[in-house]
């Protein structure tokens, strides 16, 4: 490693400039010198210890010191504001925030480092102790530092806007199969998109994956998804479930009232799409297949209980993960986090303090039991603590 080399020189650089004088050194000397030397291999130590880690931070106005100024790792920092520091890379701010990492992707390819971290300028939102929480040791090939979890159905009925998640999905290579027979809860999000990819991940896909991505992050390929998307036979009682108000209106009005640009908001539409992607973006083939298997179930004849006659439409497969039952869903995915983090690394355990803190505090303001919460984890084996 580069600072290790450079300690290296200056400890001989110390011991070349005394040279032959060794014999005059006084006692004192002695101690001042080898407590020196012993300094510097501390920090080669501490150094040598610390993961490959590099962010790729989106910065517009926010305060630099509360996060950015604080990090000792190496960084880049993409402009899309009016007041760049020197080393930032000035965009047009019409570029999707994910097509940034997508470049920068691209262009290291060959030479990625073991880590890269995406992370908005400011984390404090969606991230509990941010700074604590990139101190931890990494130890699979994705990870969220997000603390939240929400999961949306194929059109996000379920949220306060429509978005075209399943066509995406598909047009990203990465549509399941029989996923628009029903209604059904497939999109796991950790609200934020702030998490870690491995390169060994990374390298898994193709360049040309990447530059489909990339193809895909604008407000012209989303608003063309929502224009030609599939309209399937539930989406007009979705949208009256979720959104009473819009009863009335037929369902081209529904559809156009919930995908209607915001005043306030000048690009990236299509990044709501790609939040809820993220877990299929990095899943590996294993993964995506148990995944696929298991949705392309629900709601279809073949999902069945064996220890009857007929067709049970409320039998679960207990080794896939999706389900009817939206917490049981997202409790099931939750297993898939318990490889994220080295969870005896030092700064993972105080983090894991902070985030039970969190937890309890987040149950006394939204009216749940944090602290039974947090004994259930630990009773069905949940690593890692989010809500």
């Amino acid at each position: 490693m580069k600072i290790a080399n450079s300690v290296n020189i200056t400890i001989k650089q110390i011991i070349n400039s005394i040279g032959d004088n060794l014999n005059f050194i006084s006692p004192l000397q002695y101690i001042i010198l080898f407590s020196l030397m012993f300094s510097f291999m501390r920090i080669i130590n501490m150094r040598q210890m610390m993961q490959d880690k590099h962010f790729i931070i989106i910065h517009k106005d926010e305060d630099r010191d509360i996060f950015i100024n604080k990090l000792n790792y190496p960084k880049t920092v993409y402009h899309v504001g009016n007041d760049p520091k020197p080393g930032d890379i000035c965009v047009d701010k019409s570029i999707g925030n994910q097509s940034l990492l997508f470049r920068w992707i691209i262009e290291k390819y060959e030479n990625l480092p073991e880590y890269i971290i995406f992370s908005q300028a400011i984390p404090d939102d969606h991230v509990h102790e941010p700074l604590l929480a990139i101190e931890c040791t990494l130890s699979s090939g994705y990870g969220s530092f997000c603390f939240a979890r929400a999961i949306h159905n194929q059109h996000s009925t379920n949220w306060v806007r429509l978005n075209p998640i399943r066509e995406m999905a598909h047009k990203l290579g990465l549509g399941f199969t029989n996923d628009n027979n029903t209604s059904k809860n497939l999109f796991l999000l950790c609200p934020g998109e702030i998490f870690y990819v491995s390169r060994n991940k990374i390298l898994e896909k193709p360049k040309s994956f990447y530059e489909n991505l990339i193809l895909w992050n604008t407000d012209e390929k989303f608003f063309e998804l929502v224009e030609n998307m599939e309209l399937p036979h539930y989406l007009n009682k979705d949208i009256n479930s979720f959104h009473p108000e819009l009863r009335n209106f037929s369902l081209k009005q529904k559809i156009k009232k919930l995908t209607d640009k915001y005043a306030k908001k000048e690009n990236g539409y299509s990044g709501w799409c790609y939040e809820a992607l993220w877990m299929l973006i990095w899943a590996d083939k294993d993964l995506f297949d148990i995944l696929d298997t298991s949705q392309a179930c629900i709601g279809n004849k073949l999902y069945f209980n064996a220890s009857k006659d007929k067709y049970d439409p409320d039998f679960k497969f207990s080794i896939f993960p999706y389900s009817f039952d939206d917490f049981k869903t997202i409790m099931n995915l939750k297993m898939f986090e318990n490889d994220w983090f080295d969870w005896n690394c030092p700064n993972y355990l105080k983090w894991r303090e902070t985030l039970k803190e969190k937890m309890i505090w987040e149950g006394h303001q939204m009216g749940f039991d944090g602290e039974g919460l947090l004994n259930y984890f630990e009773q069905a084996g949940y690593k890692h603590i989010s809500l």
